[in-house]
C-alpha cells in the first residue's frame, strides 16, 4: 500500500498508477503546446529508428523464406588472392559424390535469354538447374511438379518450371500445363510446374530448366554456382572441414590441372545480404543517434519545465509525499509522452519506410524477406518508446523531485546549477548532431570521390539494348554474323545515330567472361583475363580511346588471320615494357574456348581501360575478340549506339527493327547504368543526410 498525497487516501499500486496516468494526462493536455512539441520530437526519433529497423529486420534478421533456411549454404571455390569464384563442373560432381555433410547439393546458372512459346518472344531470365535444386530449397510448386532425376540426366527429356509472374503474364494463367511448352536456346521444354508467387531464386528467375551437368575435361573453367543443405546435426565448420579434405584429395590427384585454392562454404543468407549488412547497420546507428538527440532535446525541455514546478513539488513534500512517489509521478508523465511519441512515430515510420523503399535503387536491397511494419517492428517501437521515456524523463525527474521547502528558500535565487545541467544537455545534443553531420560529410566526400572517377568512356547520349538471339531463327555463326551486319547498317541509318556497335559486356554491368590463356614465347600466366567481344563501333560509340595500333576493320572477317584487341591493363600486367601490338595469345587447352586452343590470335590494337564491375573496382586485363570472327560468342550481346538526339527517343525505332527480326530487347541509357552503379552509395548518403538534418533541426530547437 502507498500513500497518495494528492488524494489523501490509500490505494493499490495499480489504482495509484492509474491516478498518475490521469493526472499526467491532464497536465499534458493543459500544456498542449509543450506536449505537441515533445511528442513530435520523440516521434521523429522513434519513427526514423523504427523505419530503418524494419528494413534491418526484413533483410538481416529474418530467415530466408524457405523451410529450415538456416541449413542452406552456398559453395564456391577460392582464388589465389582469397576471393571467391564459381565451381568447375567436375568439382561439383566430386563434391556431390564424396561429401557426407550435405543432404543435397545442386547447381544453378542464370542469365537472360529469348524465350519462345508465348504470344511473342520474351527476353527473360532462365536458370539451368540440377534435379536437387528445388528439394535443397524445399520449395513446392503451386501447380504441377518440379523435376525428376531422369530429366536431368544426359539424353533425358528436359522440362521447364515457370515462375508465377511468367505464368500469369505470358501464359495467361492457363491451368492446363500439359498443353504448353517453351522453346529456349533451340530446345523445347514442356512446362511441368508453376512456382509460388514471390519465388524467383536466383536473380528473379522467370523459368527454370532441368539441365544435366556437363562434366567436361577441365577443372579450370568455373561455371557453376552451388547451393546445398546441411545434413542433420552438421555445422558449417564441419562442412568446411569435410570440403577441405575433398579439396586436398582432388589437388593431389590433379595438381596444376585444378587451379582452385580451396572450397568455400557460407550460409546462403549471409551470401545474399553480406553486401548490404554494413550500410544498413550504419543507417540504424545513425537513426539511433537521431533518437538520442530527440531524447536529449525532450530531457532538456523537461528539465527547464521542471524548474517552474519546484514550488509545487516542495509543497507536496511538505504535505508528506515521499520523493519516490513524486519521482514516479514525474516519470509517468515522461512515459506517457514517450508512448504518444511511439504511436505517432509508428505512423511516421510507415511514411519514412515507403519513402526509403521508393528511393532505394533496384537491387540495392536483396529480396530475401518481406519488409514492413510487422509485430516484431511494432514491439521494437514500443521498447524504443520505453527507452526514450527513461532517457528523456528520468534525469529531469530526479533533479526536479529533490525540491523541498527549505531547499527552495535557500536556492530560489541560485539557478546556476540548473543552468549548468541544462547547458550540458544542450551541448550533448549539439555534439551528437555534429557527429552525424561529420559522418554525413565524410560519406558525401567519399561519394564525390567515387563519382569523379573516370570510367574510361563517355556515357552521355548513349543507348544500350541487351539481346539474345533465338537459336531457332539464328542457328549458326553465319546467320548471327549476317544478323548483326545488317542490324548495324539499319540502326546506323536512323536519324540522330552517330556511332553503333555491339559488345558482350556493357561497362559497369559486370557481365563478361574470363579464363586462362597463354602468350606465345612465354610461360602461361598464373592469372586469368577477361574476354570481351566488340566491334569497332562499340569503342567509337563510348569514346574509348585507341592507345596504339588500330581497331577492327573490314580486313578482319571469318576465314582470315585471327586478331584481337587488348586494354592497357592487359599490357601493363602481362606484356610490360612492350607496346603490346604484334604479340600472339591463345586459350589454355579446354578452357572456355574463345579462340581455340590450337589457334594463335594476333593483337592488333591497345585500347583504354574501362571500368567493368564498378567505379571503385580495378580494371581487369581484357582481350577483345571480333564478333565476325567469333560469331557464336555473339548470341548474347548488347547493341551500343551514340546519338545526337535524346537516346530514349530511339527506343521505339530500334525496338521496331529488332521486333521485325523476332528479337526482343531490354533498353537502358548509359547514363542510367552509370547512375545505377553508384545508386546504393547515393541512397545511403541521402538517408544519412536526412537524419543529420533532422538532428540539426532538433538541436537548433
Amino acid at each position: 500500500m502507498t500513500y497518495d498525497a494528492q488524494r489523501g487516501g490509500h490505494g493499490g499500486i495499480i489504482e495509484s498508477f492509474g491516478r498518475d496516468i490521469r493526472y499526467a494526462g491532464r497536465r499534458l493536455r493543459n500544456n498542449w503546446g509543450f506536449t505537441a512539441l515533445a511528442v513530435l520530437t520523440l516521434a521523429l526519433g522513434i519513427g526514423a529508428t523504427t523505419a530503418v529497423f524494419s528494413v534491418v529486420n526484413g533483410v538481416l534478421l529474418r530467415p530466408l523464406p524457405y523451410p529450415q533456411s538456416d541449413q542452406i549454404v552456398q559453395i564456391g571455390e577460392r582464388t589465389k588472392s582469397g576471393g571467391e569464384m564459381h565451381v568447375a563442373n567436375p568439382n561439383f560432381v566430386d563434391i556431390r559424390g564424396q561429401s557426407r555433410s550435405f543432404s543435397g547439393v545442386a547447381f544453378y546458372q542464370a542469365w537472360p535469354t529469348t524465350i519462345l512459346g508465348g504470344a511473342e518472344p520474351v527476353l527473360a531470365t532462365i536458370a539451368h538447374v540440377s534435379a536437387d535444386f528445388f528439394s535443397v530449397l524445399r520449395i513446392r510448386p503451386l501447380m504441377g511438379r518440379t523435376f525428376t532425376r531422369d530429366e536431368t540426366l544426359a539424353g533425358g527429356s528436359p522440362t521447364a518450371v515457370v515462375s508465377f509472374d511468367y505464368w500469369r503474364n505470358h501464359l495467361g494463367s492457363t491451368p492446363n500445363l500439359n498443353s504448353r511448352s517453351l522453346t529456349i536456346e533451340g530446345a523445347t521444354y514442356p512446362i511441368v510446374g508453376v512456382m509460388p508467387r514471390g519465388f524467383g531464386f536466383p536473380d528473379a528467375t522467370d523459368v527454370w530448366v532441368a539441365t544435366p551437368v556437363d562434366m567436361g575435361p577441365t577443372r579450370t573453367a568455373h561455371n557453376l554456382l552451388l547451393v546445398a543443405r546441411l545434413g542433420p546435426g552438421v555445422s558449417l565448420d564441419h562442412a568446411r572441414t569435410d570440403l577441405a579434405l575433398i579439396y586436398k584429395r582432388l589437388k593431389t590427384q590433379y595438381g596444376n590441372g585444378m587451379d582452385a585454392y580451396g572450397f568455400t562454404v557460407e550460409s546462403l543468407h549471409d551470401t545474399l545480404v553480406g553486401s548490404v549488412q554494413r550500410p544498413l547497420l550504419l543507417l540504424l546507428g545513425a537513426a539511433a543517434l537521431v533518437l538520442l538527440v530527440a531524447c536529449t532535446n525532450v530531457a532538456s525541455t523537461l528539465l527547464a519545465a521542471g524548474a517552474a514546478r519546484r514550488g509545487e513539488i516542495a509543497i507536496r513534500a511538505a504535505l508528506g509525499a515521499k520523493r519516490g512517489r513524486v519521482l514516479r509521478q514525474l516519470t509517468t508523465e515522461g512515459l506517457l509522452l514517450a508512448m504518444l511519441g511511439a504511436a505517432v512515430g509508428l505512423a511516421l515510420a510507415a511514411f519514412v519506410l515507403r519513402l526509403m523503399l521508393s528511393l532505394a535503387p533496384d537491387g540495392a536491397l536483396p529480396e530475401v524477406g518481406t519488409i514492413g511494419l510487422d509485430g516484431r517492428v511494432v514491439a521494437f517501437a514500443m521498447v524504443v518508446g520505453v527507452l526514450a521515456a527513461v532517457l528523456s524523463s528520468l534525469f529531469p525527474a530526479l533533479r526536479t523531485s529533490r525540491a523541498s521547502i527549505s531547499h527552495e528558500l535557500v536556492t530560489r535565487g541560485d539557478i546556476g546549477g540548473r543552468s549548468r545541467v541544462w547547458g550540458a544537455l544542450v551541448a550533448t545534443e549539439v555534439a551528437m548532431a555534429l557527429l552525424l553531420l561529420v559522418g554525413c560529410g565524410l560519406l558525401v566526400r567519399s561519394f564525390a570521390k567515387v563519382i569523379s572517377i573516370d570510367p574510361g568512356f563517355r556515357s552521355a547520349g548513349v543507348l544500350t539494348a541487351s539481346l539474345a538471339l533465338p537459336e531457332t531463327t539464328y542457328p549458326d555463326g553465319n546467320s548471327m554474323a549476317a544478323f548483326y551486319q545488317q542490324l548495324l547498317q539499319d540502326v546506323g541509318k536512323l536519324p540522330g545515330v552517330q556511332q553503333v556497335g555491339i559488345t558482350n559486356n556493357v561497362p559497369l554491368t559486370d557481365e563478361g567472361y574470363n579464363g586462362g590463356f597463354e602468350i606465345e614465347g612465354a610461360p602461361p600466366p598464373t592469372s586469368y583475363t577477361d574476354y570481351g567481344l566488340a566491334t569497332s563501333g562499340y569503342f567509337r560509340a563510348l569514346s574509348i580511346p585507341v592507345k596504339r595500333g588500330r581497331l577492327f576493320d573490314d580486313r578482319d572477317r571469318a576465314g582470315v588471320a585471327d586478331v584481337a584487341l587488348v586494354n592497357q591493363a592487359f599490357v601493363d600486367r602481362f606484356l610490360p615494357g612492350t607496346e603490346g601490338v604484334g604479340a600472339r595469345v591463345r586459350n589454355l587447352a579446354n578452357d572456355n574456348n574463345w579462340y581455340g586452343a590450337d589457334r594463335w590470335i594476333t593483337i592488333v590494337g591497345v585500347v583504354g581501360n574501362v571500368r567493368d564491375a564498378s567505379l571503385t573496382a580495378p580494371t581487369p586485363p581484357t582481350i577483345y575478340v571480333n564478333p565476325y570472327q567469333r560469331p557464336m560468342r555473339a548470341r548474347y550481346a548488347s547493341l551500343v549506339l551514340r546519338s545526337s538526339i535524346p537516346p530514349q527517343s530511339l527506343v521505339g525505332p530500334v525496338g521496331s527493327l529488332l521486333k521485325q527480326r523476332g528479337v526482343p530487347a531490354k533498353f537502358q541509357t548509359m547514363d542510367s547504368i552509370l547512375s545505377g552503379s553508384v545508386a546504393a552509395r547515393r541512397f545511403s548518403t541521402s538517408v544519412l543526410s536526412f537524419f543529420a538534418a533532422v538532428a540539426l533541426i532538433l538541436a537548433a530547437i
